[in-house]
């Protein structure tokens, strides 16, 4: 007997040392479901001793709350009525009175004898289960972050673009496809950076008739030093391209707009450079001016000393003209540079601006049509402080401007509103002068118009954009030095082929201000 059980015996041995080895917990179960077998992980989950396990309730095993359904489930798995065989629950059968996850496996074995017997394969999903709860946890974390940083990209005034390593679009916010006003195809997900710069090109971004190669060099200057890039964009404004390169070998894209950043700046150095000007101008006429005294009293003695017919009369006649010439560019140098008294006098505007417009009529070619239109909200009695002389000299340089921009034919419009006075917040003005009611008019004209560097010198002394001897580079200047006596503003706005329109702020007398604001307190009116 004891040879022919040897190899029973050890097949035995085998089998339970491998069962005893094994990563999960096994429990016998026999038809009264008491535990007879475990194995050491059995042991282990539970926080126990195999001989503490033996010949107790497989349900004893349960947690509190875990133990009725583990009894029901035992109790249908003996009588085999247990439709699903793997559940889970939680083990209390543990010294620190701590818990485990756990999931269970059944499986089936009949005896000899007919009896059904019953192992519980158990596996400890604690970790597994804290794992994905970390992981859902992380992962709603994120989505809120998520969350979080769209609300927060999409209230930004700048636009932003995340790009993969591979240069396709992954993520943007509701700003970038606005500015670069991306039709919906190329505002999706894997869009290649090349065809939004391709449609760019086509916006005319780039300037006109780029090549492929030019189009991908400015890519180039994004990805790489110094990147950024300053790009004209539609309708006069300027955009700034600059971009960021992330770890994982992407790049963000975030455009700016520099419209008004370019403009306050321009502003800035108008002004400096007018004071500057303005100062030089006024040094130099002066100068001029203390040189004209001479020449206009040697004339005049020249002229009492000789017959009036002889050749040297006229040629008498002839300086003092030309002196006289010349006194009247440095009277508009030193209107320019602002040294010029302001008038006492007040004209009512309406009365004012007709009869200047009538005078300029008479001395228009006839291929060339003047139009007023007066605001109904100008009152009749609107007055001003300034010369009606002055006022017409101004008009008349801006219509003779507007004239030869529009090569002598055509309809330049003269329209005057109602309005208040503001100055942009790099502009110097006078106090008081700011928030003042004004009459706003504008000389509108169809011309050639101008670029961006031109109007940044309009209104400089002796600047002009007319053939030589076709003018001074006078009358912008003297109508800015005019208007800034008064207290005013002048300003242009135009653009190439669209003609030009310049805009002139007189601010109107407080006594007009305060009968508007005494008419406008009355509740009876």
């Amino acid at each position: 007997m004891t040879d022919r059980d040897s190899p029973v015996e050890a097949e035995d041995c085998r089998s339970r040392a491998l069962l005893d080895s094994l990563p999960i917990g096994l429990v016998e179960i026999d038809d009264r479901g008491l535990i007879v077998r475990a194995n050491p992980m059995a042991a282990s989950i539970a926080g126990c001793a195999i001989e503490d396990l033996l010949g107790h309730p497989f349900d004893r095993l349960a947690s509190w709350e875990s133990r009725p359904l583990l009894a029901s489930v035992t109790r249908a798995i003996l009588e085999r009525r247990q439709s699903e065989a793997r559940f889970a629950a939680k083990f209390l059968h543990r010294a620190d009175a701590s818990s485990r996850d756990v999931q269970v496996d059944w499986v089936y074995q009949s005896t000899e004898d007919g009896r059904v017997r019953v192992t519980a394969l158990i596996t400890d999903i604690t970790e597994r289960r804290h794992s994905k709860r970390a992981i859902k946890d992380s992962e709603t974390r994120l989505a809120e972050r998520t969350d979080l940083l769209r609300v927060a990209m999409d209230s930004l005034d700048h636009g932003l673009a995340a790009f993969s390593a591979n240069d396709t679009l992954t993520e943007w916010n509701a700003r970038f496809p606005e500015m670069l006003r991306l039709p919906s195809p190329l505002a999706r997900r894997d869009t290649p950076a090349i065809a939004i710069f391709r449609f760019l090109a086509t916006l005319g971004a780039f300037g006109v008739g780029v090549t492929e190669g030019q189009v991908r060099e400015r890519i180039n200057r994004l990805l790489h030093a110094p990147n950024q890039d300053d790009v004209p964009w539609i309708g006069g404004r300027h955009l700034r391209f600059s971009a960021h390169t992330m770890p994982d070998g992407g790049w963000v894209w975030r455009i700016e707009d520099r419209t008004e950043d370019i403009r306050l700046r321009d502003i800035e150095q108008n002004r400096q450079k007018m004071e500057a000007l303005g100062q030089l101008a006024s040094g130099v006429a002066h100068e001029l001016n203390n040189t004209l005294q001479p020449i206009f009293t040697l004339s005049e003695l020249g002229v009492a000393q000789v017959p009036p017919d002889s050749l040297a009369a006229r040629c008498f006649s002839r300086i003092t003209d030309a002196a006289e010439r010349a006194e009247t560019i440095v009277r508009g140098v030193l209107t320019f540079a602002r040294n010029a008294p302001a008038s006492d006098d007040a004209a009512a505007m309406v009365p004012a601006i007709q009869d200047a417009v009538a005078f300029i009529r008479t001395g228009l070619p006839a291929q060339i049509r003047l139009e007023l239109s007066l605001d109904d909200a100008i009152p009749v009695s609107a007055m001003a402080k300034l010369d009606r002389r002055e006022l017409g000299q101004v008009l008349t340089n801006l219509v003779t401007n507007a004239a030869d921009a529009m090569d002598h034919t055509g309809t330049i419009e003269i329209r005057c509103r109602a309005d208040i006075l503001r100055f942009p917040a790099e502009e110097a003005a006078e106090p008081g002068d700011e928030g003042r009611a004004a009459v706003a008019i504008s000389v509108v004209d169809t011309g050639k118009g101008m670029d961006h560097a031109v109007k940044q010198r309009i209104f400089e002394p002796f600047f002009t954009t007319k053939d030589e001897g076709h003018g001074t580079g006078l009358g912008l200047a003297v109508a800015f030095g005019i208007v800034r006596n008064w207290g005013g503003r002048i300003d242009v706005d135009s653009e190439p082929g669209l003609g030009s329109a310049f805009t002139v702020w007189i601010p109107l007398l407080a006594s007009e201000t305060r009968t508007d604001a005494n008419d406008g307190g009355n509740p009876d009116r």
